[in-house]
């Protein structure tokens, strides 16, 4: 099913982009730089974009990881940004060399 994803300036509430993506709904969402964002959502993936570059009018996707069986809750990003972890419906926990 497609929904809309949308990045909003939360200074001006300006949106800023906006995509139609494939997914059930986003749960957690990490800026990993000006260019890179992370989100995770129902369907149980993690997907990795940058917004600067364009694949047509959504932004490229660059990977998308899939290992637990039901939808993630939670993401935390490490303090250096080389590993996440996420938490899921499955009741576990896994570790992302990113």
């Amino acid at each position: 099913m497609l929904q809309m994803e949308r990045v909003w300036n939360v200074a001006d509430g300006e949106l800023q982009l906006s995509w139609e993506a494939e997914t059930n709904e986003v749960t957690s969402i990490i800026f990993l730089s000006s260019a890179l964002l992370i989100t995770s959502g129902g369907e149980g993936l993690v997907k990795i974009w940058n917004f600067q570059e364009r694949n047509g009018d959504s932004p490229l996707l660059l990977r998308s990881l899939k290992h637990h069986s039901y939808g993630i809750l939670c993401m935390a990003l490490a303090p250096r940004g080389d590993w996440l972890a996420t938490g899921g419906a499955d009741k576990k926990v896994k570790l992302w060399d990113l």
